[in-house]
């Protein structure tokens, strides 16, 4: 085995395992105080895969457009009614890292307190922002991937 500079748990790691979200978690909030960020930051942003294209394949594609022609959050009808948002209305949601601007849609589904946007989106593709920039830098000491299932943020009606 190659030798990164790293040092992980080779027995943890030789096997499936589990570790605590690094910002989407009381005990582990990145630098926070899980309290005050929860109230800042009151929603957990998840991204999840598109039925309609593999990553940013077929963004241009007019066949795929005319069934997924735009990106959208799935809101629970329980958040939407807390926020003043209805399917369709459009929301900016944000964080420290940056926000997106993006349409509405109501999906009994989500869990409370989740936003889910579909992945794959370019950056032309939405109203203002990107879904990325709300994402963070952090990673796992062994692993160099992007946390997209890791993000709090909130949300607030475009007038």
């Amino acid at each position: 085995m190659a030798n990164v500079g790293q040092e992980w748990d080779m027995m943890k790691e030789s096997c499936w395992f589990w570790e605590p979200p690094i910002e989407a978690w009381p005990e582990t909030i990145g630098g926070f105080e899980a309290v005050e960020e929860a109230e800042k930051y009151p929603l957990l942003f998840i991204s999840e895969r598109c039925k309609f294209k593999t990553h940013t394949m077929f963004n241009n594609s007019s066949m795929i457009l005319e069934l997924d022609s735009e990106p959208y959050v799935k809101v629970n009808p329980k958040d939407a009614e807390a926020y003043g948002v209805t399917e369709g209305d459009t929301v900016r949601i944000e964080n420290d890292r940056g926000y997106v601007v993006i349409k509405v849609v109501l999906n009994a589904g989500v869990r409370p307190g989740m936003l889910v946007i579909d992945h794959g989106w370019e950056r032309d593709g939405y109203i203002d922002g990107h879904y990325s920039d709300l994402s963070t830098y952090e990673t796992w000491p062994r692993f160099e991937q992007d946390n997209w299932f890791d993000c709090l943020v909130q949300m607030e009606k475009v007038q």
